[in-house]
Formats: C-alpha cells, structure tokens, sequence
C-alpha cells in the first residue's frame, strides 16, 4: 500500500489438470461468469493436455465479449 500497488492473487482454478478432454474450459467459464472480474490460473506444462483448448477458450470468451488484460 505504501508503494500504491494493490495485491491482485487469482480467484479462478478450473482444475485444467484434471482429464484429457478439456472439461476446465465449462468449468471455467462458469467460474467466470459467477465473478465480477477473474485471474484464471492455468498450466501449460499439465500432463492432461489442457493447453490444447487454450485456442479455443481464448475465442469464446472473446466472443462472448470478455475483456483480455495484461
């Protein structure tokens, strides 16, 4: 506070590694969707292949008008 910054920690863990077939990206968006505003956690080096839907994921909630940040 001292320094003006503000904590931000994540409030959105879909469990991306747990199975194969990209079922984090429902999970997701409903934690999404629940939530003013999301810091979503995933794992690009998971064993369950969850980067694979990352494509996809990254359209939807695009189109669904969702706001990227960096």
């Amino acid at each position: 506070e001292a320094g003006g910054f503000t904590a931000v920690s994540w409030n959105c863990v879909p469990m991306d590694w747990v199975g194969p077939d990209g079922a984090w990206v429902d999970r997701a968006l409903a934690q999404m969707a629940a939530q003013r505003w999301t810091v979503l956690v995933l794992h690009d080096h998971c064993q369950a292949g969850a980067i694979s839907y990352l494509a996809g994921f990254l359209d939807r909630i695009i189109d669904e008008g969702y706001e990227l940040r960096s």
